[in-house]
């Protein structure tokens, strides 16, 4: 079985805004990483102000 490694991705709101998450996402596939999971999550304004 191949080393594996985990990394974490973390895209700001901004990239969503102007809709760059496909670009972001491809790009990673193209320098051969695969994607197991995603999870879309938005901070509450308190959990963003701590």
């Amino acid at each position: 079985m191949a080393n594996m490694e985990h990394i974490f991705i973390s895209i700001k709101s901004v990239c969503m805004q102007h809709r760059l998450v496909g670009k972001i996402i491809k790009l990673f596939k193209q320098k051969g990483f695969h994607f197991v999971a995603m999870v879309f999550l938005q901070a509450s304004e308190e959990a963003a102000l701590q």
